[in-house]
């Protein structure tokens, strides 16, 4: 009786300790994504007169960028894409300039493709241009990217089939 106390209190500890570091884990994770893009919104307000941040968002295609959402002081509502690297260029459009989400929405669903279910429309870079990035399942349950620039919804590329 005493050895089966003596392996359930060791069993407990090793929970702990196991929810203790999944707990130091996510908590590093989670505070890494908010001083980054702290970090974003500090370098847009350098480059950009900044009066409100309405929402930040992170794109990681073939270059990473947080895509922050913003008043300026004029009051018009913007878009700045901040690069991740240090050496990409920064981005800044009106968001009256472009599609809305729904309207990129529209503009996909006009391109016919096999879609069974949206994953994700977010805004992003491609070959240095604004995108929509809508990911997308198809039939066959694999995964697509459609991108479509941000002023036009012209599909600016995709690929398919992963």
């Amino acid at each position: 009786m005493i050895e089966l106390k003596k392996w359930g209190f060791i069993a407990g500890i090793v929970i702990l300790i196991c929810v203790w570091q999944s707990w130091l884990i996510y908590h590093r994770a989670s505070s890494y994504e908010g001083t980054a893009a702290q970090k974003a919104v500090a370098e847009a307000k350098k480059q950009y007169h900044i009066s409100k941040i309405k929402d930040v968002s992170y794109y990681n295609g073939k270059q990473s960028y947080h895509v922050i959402r913003s008043v300026d002081k004029s009051g018009k509502d913007v878009y700045i894409w901040v690069p991740y690297k240090k050496d990409g260029k920064m981005f800044k459009e009106y968001v009256k300039d472009g599609l809305t989400k729904q309207e990129a929405l529209q503009a996909f669903s006009k391109l016919n493709y096999d879609v069974r279910k949206i994953v994700s429309v977010r805004l992003g870079i491609d070959n240095n241009q604004p995108v929509w990035e809508i990911t997308f399942t198809d039939h066959n349950k694999e995964y697509n990217y459609v991108y479509l620039y941000f002023k036009d919804g012209k599909e600016e590329g995709h690929i398919l089939h992963i």
